[in-house]
């Protein structure tokens, strides 16, 4: 049933965070032993440090991608943000977020804890209120496709713009997009927090709130309501 779904989804996520953590490891250590000395060496350094001063952002390894997404999304399954298919959902849109820079896996991981931690605030008062309410919101993979599959094609496009570039111009242009799809990325994640933090404080609002279209007073929970607790 679902409690099996959940503890096999939970075990796979575990494994796979300790898998990722394991291979990041040993690169590690791989590299550490095959570290060479000379000028040759010194020379790949000081390039290698060129191109990293001249890149945009700074990226997430692989592995070390996965592995946090693999632990966000065993903590919102263990909390019952997600169900078992949004845990998958979160470790594909995770992966790919974190991998492409810093910046995209800490926004995404804040909108993620604070939204989380939102819906479960006051519970008792929502399930009152909310028809349909399932406890922490236990967003399934469609719910997490639709909220951060557009930011998550965004992260890529701004990684991919700085990978493929041959000549100074080419890298001006590749950085000017790259700012632009990362403000696009920021500005979405702020779209979501306002829609998401608005939904999770304005159903404990005591009035009842007004319909946007019609300004009419509806029941609290209803889609499209605005309070003034939901817009605070």
């Amino acid at each position: 049933g679902a409690r099996r779904a959940v503890a096999l989804t939970s075990a796979a996520l575990a494994a796979l965070a300790a898998g990722a953590a394991a291979v990041l490891a040993a690169q590690h250590l791989h590299f550490h032993h095959h570290q060479a000395t000379g000028a040759a060496t010194a020379a790949a350094v000081a390039a290698s440090s060129a191109a990293s001063a001249a890149a945009p952002a700074a990226t997430v390894t692989t592995p070390l991608a996965v592995a946090l997404a693999a632990i966000m999304a065993l903590y919102g399954l263990r909390r019952r943000s997600l169900d078992p298919s949004g845990a998958l959902g979160a470790l594909v849109v995770g992966s790919i977020s974190m991998h492409a820079g810093v910046l995209q896996g800490a926004v995404l991981v804040g909108f993620f804890v604070a939204s989380s931690a939102l819906t479960k605030f006051r519970q008792e008062a929502k399930r009152r209120v909310e028809e349909g309410f399932k406890e922490g919101g236990q967003r399934n993979l469609t719910q997490v496709l639709a909220n951060a599959g557009l930011p998550t094609l965004l992260a890529a496009a701004a990684a991919a713009s700085t990978t493929t570039t041959t000549t100074a111009t080419t890298a001006a242009a590749a950085a000017v997009a790259a700012k632009a799809l990362l403000g696009g990325f920021v500005a979405y994640y702020a779209c979501c927090c306002g829609d998401t933090w608005a939904s999770e404080l304005g159903v404990l609002s005591r009035g009842e709130p007004r319909l946007v279209t019609t300004w009419r007073r509806v029941p609290r929970g209803t889609n499209g309501g605005v309070s003034v607790v939901g817009t605070a």
